[in-house]
């Protein structure tokens, strides 16, 4: 479970100012901070005003688009950009990890 995890992912399609205010992305970084888990999100886009989500135990928001992209050729292309910001997310954490940035 949770209490053993090293980190948690989590997602949604887009992190923005109402995702601290229910949405299942904080939730989640909620559960996880309160067994003292890192929280790394995952989403299609997030927004600029979207920092208020990292009081609610969020340690890390990637976005699955690099820079502008069109909503249809990311949903087209959305299994290999989510597996691509995942793998980004994953390497920044391990990164800390090996850095003591993260104790258990």
């Amino acid at each position: 479970g949770i209490r053993t995890a090293d980190v948690v992912f989590t997602g949604e399609g887009r992190v923005d100012a109402q995702s601290a205010c229910g949405k299942a992305v904080s939730g989640v970084a909620r559960i996880a901070k309160r067994f003292g888990v890192p929280c790394l999100v995952v989403a299609g886009a997030v927004d600029a005003c979207a920092s208020g989500v990292r009081k609610t135990g969020v340690t890390a928001m990637f976005s699955i688009a690099r820079g502008p992209a069109a909503e249809s050729e990311l949903v087209l292309r959305a299994s290999q950009l989510v597996e691509r910001a995942a793998e980004e997310a994953m390497r920044a954490f391990m990164a800390g990890a090996a850095k003591g940035a993260h104790k258990k």
